[in-house]
């Protein structure tokens, strides 16, 4: 089979990485003529049409008058079953974006119909296909596996209409710069010859932003040129050839069948049936009865109706998991700063944020900074003077916001613990509602407690002097993704501890880094090894008067006003330091002990709100009077705008007349 490239580049292949090459399942690519007996595409045949039926019988045609049923899985049922032939299931990983069901039951089916049971230990990996998500995700899923010194091939399915995207092109390109062991598989599900499809689109949009890719094509309904195509493809990625495109292409047959299938919106497009193409070719091309085909299809689906899914797909209960301890691998130092018996020093909160991040990636194997390459960030200006000492922790990529969050899942999903810095200007908030997504996604299909450290530093609000940033509070950056550990560091000591202790967890966390306070608040530093359990809440002074709730730059604010207050009554100040999960215990001891709280937020609609919420349903019968919340900025965007000098924190004059008023209730 031979591959299409524009010019040939002279390769660099990573250290540690040399090339192997290797024929998946005893396949000889040398005489690939014929690689398939005809019990070989029997069984091809039987797994893609245990496919087509268990992932079609959950979806039923309801906008046109067809008894089908269909699914999205259309057209890959094949290219599936062709793919267990040349994978290794202990070694190599398969991201099969929305078809993850599709890839699921064809692994336990071709387990059943060929014998080998080592397939049912292998479950697909990646989150959905939201445009070409689910490759990046395979490219950082790759590039750590061959910064480990692995060239475990990785293969990624994806469907035509996800090809016109920028994230594409990126991807492959950065693949390319590094010849990852990567074979994307591309279904092309349009009706036009290969000439003038899908294929020659490839083509094209390499030929125009990138160099020396490899692109094949394949029948999407013939198993020995699929098995050959995608045999050549993975031996060409081990060897240090990678990335290579495999095109799964309709057939050329004249009496080519087609089936409805339904879009999302409404619409009703035709795909090729590969499957029906599969069992012509069988019945033209060899001595098999349709009796026989079609018996196995009628038992297969006598089968169905009895509701037997849960033969080919996995029914077993996922790990249950809390939703505040579990992401925690080991104990905490649960102690307040006044007990820290180590060194400190006095130090800014942007300068402990950064020294505890750089002390982190020196100290920890497994955590690599994935920068970008066009811009300097907070932690990779720190990293300016020791690029020789980081540069096998650093992975510098010219990926958007979006992309680069991919791309550190799919190193996570890997075995690595990645740092991502997101700023204000790069829409935070969409950042985290997609990997909040995708991580729900994948800790889904594994159906366990799956591992994704990510640590993701979301800097946000502008500096007192220029407009061009700072159009963004706290709110704005978690309003879309709740569901991800939040924590907020207000002072040094907070900010060593919490970083620290962020990087024991197993999930995805994020620290929000306000400009402002990184430069402004000043305090001890622990030097030693200091952490803070995340979820619990930092208790300043102890009152029986008032209580006041915050977290970030105002817990300065609301000190402050507590100081001015003394003498008059005693106020008790609650920094919350992470807002999911916030501290409820403290949150009610306090509210029960003071009876009067004033809430500080930043903008309608964040933390704040979420905690009169909690206050209102759990401890009303415990408050002497109706509760305040004061938040610095109230209304639209624009009003943000205009009040940027103070950043959305209310002043100190406002916050002390609420507290004032509440006392004399």
């Amino acid at each position: 089979m031979a591959f299409w490239k524009r010019r040939k580049k002279e390769r660099t292949v990573l250290p540690n990485s040399e090339p192997v090459l290797s024929a998946p399942m005893g396949i000889d690519i040398a005489n690939s003529e014929q690689i398939l007996t005809m019990a070989d595409k029997l069984v091809i045949f039987k797994t893609a049409l245990i496919a087509r039926s268990v992932t079609t019988s959950m979806v039923e045609l309801t906008r046109v008058a067809s008894p089908s049923y269909i699914s999205d899985a259309v057209s890959s049922e094949v290219v599936f079953a062709a793919l267990m032939k040349v994978i290794n299931v202990e070694i190599d990983q398969v991201f099969p974006g929305n078809l993850a069901v599709a890839l699921q039951v064809a692994i336990s089916a071709f387990a059943e119909m060929s014998g080998h049971e080592e397939f049912k230990r292998k479950l697909p990996v990646g989150g959905s296909s939201v445009r070409c998500s689910n490759l990046v995700q395979s490219v950082g899923f790759a590039r750590e596996k061959m910064r480990k010194g692995a060239l475990d091939t990785v293969f990624c399915v994806l469907t035509s209409d996800q090809l016109h995207s920028l994230e594409f092109v990126e991807a492959i390109s950065y693949s390319q710069r590094f010849h990852l062991p990567v074979v994307v598989v591309v279904l092309d599900r349009s009706l036009s010859a290969p000439s003038n499809g899908v294929l020659a689109t490839v083509k094209q949009e390499f030929d125009r932003y990138t160099d020396a890719v490899s692109v094949t094509s394949a029948c999407s309904c013939d198993p020995e040129d699929l098995v050959a195509t995608l045999a050549e493809a993975k031996a060409a990625t081990t060897s240090g050839q990678g990335p290579v495109v495999v095109v799964a292409t309709s057939c050329d047959h004249s009496n080519h069948e087609v089936i409805e299938l339904a879009q999302s919106n409404g619409y009703v497009s035709m795909v090729p049936d590969t499957l029906e193409c599969l069992k012509r070719r069988l019945m033209e091309d060899g001595n098999v009865d349709s009796i026989d085909l079609d018996s196995f299809e009628s038992l297969i689906l006598d089968e169905l109706k009895r509701e037997r899914e849960d033969r080919y797909l996995d029914q077993s209960e996922a790990v249950a998991t809390s939703d505040e301890v579990s992401v925690i691998k080991e104990p905490n130092y649960d102690v307040s700063f006044d007990a820290y018996q180590g060194p400190r020093h006095l130090g800014s909160l942007g300068e402990a944020l950064d020294d505890t991040f750089i002390s982190i990636l020196k100290d920890k194997e497994d955590v690599v900074l994935v920068s970008d390459e066009l811009r300097h960030k907070v932690t990779q200006m720190e990293l300016t003077g020791s690029l020789d000492f980081f540069e096998s922790k650093t992975i510098a990529v010219n990926f958007r916001a979006n992309t680069r969050m991919q791309f550190a899942l799919g190193m996570s999903l890997a075995g690595a613990r990645p740092i991502v810095e997101i700023v204000d200007t790069e829409s935070p908030s969409t950042v985290l509602q997609r990997l909040s997504r995708e991580h729900s996604l994948i800790v889904s299909r594994t159906r366990s407690s799956v591992d994704l450290p990510i640590v993701i530093r979301a800097v946000y609000g502008g500096k007192e002097t220029g407009h061009s940033e700072g159009l963004y509070t706290m709110a704005d950056v978690t309003a879309l993704a709740q569901s991800l550990v939040s924590v907020v560091p207000s002072t040094p000591a907070d900010a060593v501890g919490l970083v620290t202790q962020a990087f024991m967890c197993t999930g995805p966390v994020v620290v929000l880094e306000n400009r402002q306070a990184r430069s402004m608040v000043r305090g001890e530093t622990p030097e030693g090894n200091y952490r803070i359990r995340i979820g619990k809440a930092d208790v300043i002074g102890e009152g029986g008067d008032l209580t006041i709730i915050t977290c970030g730059i105002l817990r300065h604010h609301a000190h402050s006003v507590a100081e001015q207050l003394f003498g008059e009554a005693s106020v008790e100040v609650i920094d919350l330091r992470s807002l999911n999960p916030f501290d409820t215990e403290t949150v009610s001891a306090s509210v029960a002990r003071c009876s009067k709280v004033l809430i500080l937020g930043e903008r309608e609609g964040d933390f704040a709100t979420r905690v009169a919420s909690y206050i209102s349903e759990k401890s009303f019968w415990d408050l002497d009077a109706p509760m305040k919340v004061v938040y610095g900025v109230v209304g639209p965007i624009s009003e943000l705008i205009q009040s940027q000098a103070t950043l959305g924190v209310a002043s100190l004059s406002t916050i002390e007349k609420a507290a004032r008023e509440l006392l004399s209730l």
